[in-house]
C-alpha cells in the first residue's frame, strides 16, 4: 500500500522550493566548532550530505534531525522500498528520488535558476541529487572550496573569466591567456599538456612502459589509483611515481591522494577524470609559483586520458605538434545515441542491486517517484561516443568550475555507462568551443570480440604495420611484446622527423 498524505506533501513542497533554509541549511554562527578534518562535505546517515558550516544536514524525503537520523514513514513507505528480484534495500535511493518527484525536477532545475546565488546552487545541488555515498563526497571535496564566512564555491571559479555556457554566449578566456608560442620551431617552444592516468591495479610494469615514452619535465601528469586497489599497492606505486620527480624539480607527475572506488557503468569513472582536472590546474599554480619564466607559458593546453592499456604509437613530438597546431580543438566522439535503456531506468551499482526497478514495479509499490532520468536529462540531439578523448583546458575548466558542468554531472549519477555521453552532452551546453570526432586513437573493435577482458580487442604483433599513420594511441595493449615494438616504431618515426627538422 501507498501512503497518502496530499496535504504533507503539499506543505513539503512549498518548503522545498521557497524556504531558503531547505536549500542552503542552518549555517554555524562559530564557523570554528566544526569537526570535518578541512572537508567541503561530510556524510550523513540515510545518504545525506552536510557542508563544513552547516549544523544540520540535507536529507532525504521523510528523514530529518541533524544527522538525518528520524523518519517519519507516515509520509511514504518509501523508507522499506526494496528490490525482490536482486535482494537488496534500494530505500535511500527511493526517498531521493520522491523528493525530486515533489520539488519538480527538470532539466538543469538548479543552474537556470536565476533568483539563487552560486553558493545557494551548490546546496540546492546537494539537496537533489542524493543519495550521496563516498565517492560523491570525494568528488565534492576535490573541486568546491569554502572562504572564511562558510561560503561554498567551487575551487576555481574565477580562474577563467568568462565560461561560455549557454547563459553566457562568449568565448572562453584564461586571466592568464596561453603564451603565444611558435609550433613549428623546436619542442621545446610548444605548449605544455597534461596527462591523466588511471590505474585500476598494480601494474607497475604496464606504468612503467607508459611513462618511458610519453614523460617530459615541460608536461604535467596526473595518476588516480582506484581505491579498490590496497593501500600497500598503492605506496608502491606512489614510491615509483616519485622516482621521477626526485629527478626533476618541476614537480610535474602526482599520484592522487583523493581516490575514487570505479565501479564500471557508474559516475565513478567520470569522477576520476575530473578531480584530476583540479590537481592539474593545482600544479600549473605551483609552477607558476616556482617562476622561471612568465606565468602564461607554464598552462596546459589540452588534457589526454590514458588507461595503462593505452599505448602512444608515434612520438611525443608529434603530439605536441598536432596539439600545438590546434589550441582550441576537442577532440571528442559523438555518434547518435541508440541504447535508451542507459537513460530510461534509474541505475545504481551497489553489491546486490543495479536497475533499481528491475521490472519489478518498485517505484509504484513503494511511492519513489519518477523512474528514469527522462525528468531531468533532456537527451535531445545528444549523442553517445567513447570516453576517450583530448580536451582544451578551457572544456576541462568549465566541467570543474561552473555550475552547468556541475549540475551535469550529477544529473547523470543514477545513468549506466555515463562515461559514455556525458562528455558529449557538455559539448552541447559549450557552443563556442571546437570539435573533432577524429581522436587519433585506434580500437580493433573486431578483433576477438567475444574474449575476456584481457584478450578482447587486443593488439597483436601482426596489427602494428596496419595503424594508421596520423594516429597518436592504441587501446588494449597487453602484451610486453608489442609494447617494446611499438617502442621502436616509435623512436624510428622520431628519428625520421627529427631528421627532416
Amino acid at each position: 500500500m501507498v501512503f497518502k498524505n496530499s496535504l504533507v506533501s503539499l506543505v513539503l513542497v512549498s518548503i522545498a522550493i521557497i524556504s531558503s533554509s531547505s536549500i542552503i541549511g542552518v549555517l554555524s554562527k562559530n564557523h570554528n566548532n566544526n569537526n570535518n578534518n578541512g572537508a567541503v562535505v561530510t556524510a550523513c546517515q540515510n545518504g545525506g550530505i552536510k557542508t563544513q558550516f552547516q549544523e544540520q544536514c540535507t536529507c532525504p524525503y521523510t528523514y530529518s534531525g541533524n544527522n538525518c537520523e528520524h523518519v517519519d514513514e507516515s509520509l511514504s513507505n518509501c523508507t522499506q522500498a526494496y528490490n525482490i528480484q536482486n535482494g537488496g534495500d534500494v530505500s535511500q535511493y527511493c526517498c531521493w528520488s520522491k523528493k525530486r518527484q515533489l520539488i519538480g525536477m527538470s532539466d538543469l532545475k538548479v543552474s537556470n535558476d536565476m533568483n539563487l546565488s552560486l553558493s545557494e546552487k551548490i546546496h540546492f545541488l546537494m539537496d537533489l541529487y542524493g543519495p550521496w555515498d563516498s565517492n560523491d563526497l570525494t568528488f565534492f571535496n576535490s573541486i568546491l572550496s569554502t572562504n572564511k564566512n562558510g561560503i561554498v564555491h567551487p575551487k576555481y571559479q574565477n580562474q577563467i573569466t568568462n565560461t561560455g555556457g549557454p547563459t553566457n554566449q562568449q568565448p572562453l578566456h584564461s586571466q592568464h591567456h596561453l603564451y603565444p608560442f611558435d609550433c613549428s620551431s623546436s619542442a621545446d617552444q610548444r605548449l605544455p599538456l597534461a596527462f591523466t592516468i588511471f590505474v585500476h591495479s598494480p601494474d607497475l610494469d604496464s606504468l612503467d612502459y607508459l611513462l618511458k615514452v610519453l614523460y617530459s619535465t615541460k608536461h604535467y601528469y596526473i595518476i588516480h589509483v582506484d581505491k579498490s586497489v590496497s593501500d600497500k599497492d598503492y605506496e608502491k606505486i606512489k614510491d615509483f611515481v616519485g622516482n621521477y620527480n626526485d629527478n626533476s624539480a618541476t614537480n610535474n607527475i602526482k599520484v592522487l591522494e583523493n581516490r575514487i572506488k570505479g565501479k564500471w557503468g557508474d559516475i565513478s569513472l567520470v569522477y576520476m577524470e575530473l578531480i584530476s582536472y583540479t590537481s592539474l590546474f593545482d600544479m600549473v599554480n605551483e609552477r607558476k609559483k616556482l617562476g622561471g619564466g612568465g606565468g602564461d607559458q607554464h598552462q596546459w593546453s589540452h588534457v589526454i586520458n590514458l588507461s595503462l592499456n593505452d599505448f602512444p604509437t608515434a612520438p611525443l613530438s608529434q603530439l605536441e605538434l598536432m596539439l600545438c597546431s590546434n589550441q582550441n580543438m576537442n577532440y571528442l566522439e559523438e555518434k547518435p545515441y541508440h541504447q535508451y535503456y542507459r537513460y530510461i531506468h534509474a541505475y545504481m551499482n551497489s553489491k546486490t542491486v543495479h536497475w533499481i526497478n528491475d521490472e519489478t514495479d518498485v517505484f509504484e509499490i513503494y511511492d519513489c517517484g519518477v523512474d528514469g532520468l527522462d525528468s531531468f536529462f533532456n537527451r535531445k540531439d545528444i549523442g553517445e561516443g567513447t570516453q576517450w578523448h583530448m580536451l582544451t583546458y578551457q572544456l576541462s575548466h568549465f566541467m570543474i568550475s561552473d555550475i552547468i558542468g556541475i549540475e551535469r554531472t550529477l544529473s547523470l549519477k543514477f545513468s549506466f555507462i555515463p562515461d559514455e555521453i556525458y562528455f558529449q552532452s557538455i559539448k552541447h551546453l559549450s557552443p563556442n568551443h571546437k570539435f573533432t570526432a577524429d581522436l587519433h586513437r585506434t580500437t580493433l573493435w573486431t578483433k576477438n570480440p567475444q574474449g575476456n577482458p584481457h584478450s578482447r580487442y587486443a593488439v597483436e604483433l601482426e596489427d602494428i604495420d596496419n595503424i594508421p599513420k596520423d594516429n597518436l594511441f592504441i587501446r588494449k595493449v597487453y602484451s610486453n611484446h608489442v609494447k617494446d615494438a611499438l617502442v621502436n616504431l616509435i623512436f624510428c618515426n622520431n628519428n625520421k622527423n627529427e631528421s627532416s627538422d
